[in-house]
């Protein structure tokens, strides 16, 4: 009598790898060895798992950086989602109809003798068929990180506090206008590490915004069909 033989039963991670794989075109053994070297290194198998499980809900590209993680103090990993992978994820929301800025009155940060950012910063997303834009205002003396370290370093918060809080407000409006759940952009990814653990031993700071938004002179509307 012939026996009928069956192939394994696809475990959960390697059915996730194949399908993050097939997305990218690479075979699925190398995916994993690329992802636990550099972009979610250290993740443990049910870390990846999670990690792989977050790119494709959310169809972010490891690769182009518009997802990472680093590891918490204690343990664990943060999905972190870079700024370009925040625009993505707003601009292919439905119904997207672009968005804008809104500043408040300029005012000089408390460590600085000349710098000035806005007091606030507040993105406004538009939707088609919505009479009302979802609006998020982000304050500077919430959101601004004082410089670091035992020589006091200066981060992107002295350097371009401006685009920093323009960021800030773009993250987090693009989080409730399009309900995006279990990642976080790589400023509450510092903080995060700084609630949990020694402010020496943070091993990430808060990422420059792309070329798009270098302009600090004037708000601008960022429309999907700009280009």
């Amino acid at each position: 009598m012939n026996k009928i033989t069956t192939s394994p039963k696809p475990t959960p991670e390697s059915s996730l790898l194949v399908d993050l794989a097939t997305e990218h075109g690479i075979e699925p053994s190398k995916l994993k060895s690329a992802l636990r070297d550099s972009i979610f290194r250290g993740a443990t198998d049910a870390e990846l798992l999670i990690l792989v499980k977050i790119s494709l809900r959310y169809h972010l590209d490891p690769f182009a950086r518009e997802i990472y993680a680093i590891k918490k103090s204690g343990g664990g990993m943060i999905p972190v989602v870079s700024v370009d992978g925040w625009i993505k994820l707003i601009t292919r929301c439905p119904d997207y109809d672009g968005m804008d800025f809104l500043e408040g009155p300029e005012e000089l940060i408390s460590d600085t003798s000349t710098k000035k950012c806005p007091a606030w910063i507040e993105c406004r997303i538009y939707f088609r068929g919505q009479s009302h834009p979802v609006a998020v205002r982000e304050y500077l003396e919430e959101c601004y990180v004082a410089p670091r370290g035992q020589n006091a370093y200066d981060g992107p918060w002295q350097t371009h506090p401006r685009r920093m809080l323009r960021w800030k407000a773009l993250s987090q409006c693009g989080r409730v206008a399009c309900g995006l759940s279990g990642i976080y952009d790589p400023d509450e990814a510092m903080r995060i590490q700084m609630a949990m653990g020694n402010r020496s031993q943070l091993t990430i700071q808060p990422e420059l915004p792309p070329d798009s938004f270098e302009d600090e002179s004037e708000p601008s509307p960022l429309d999907p069909s700009s280009g």
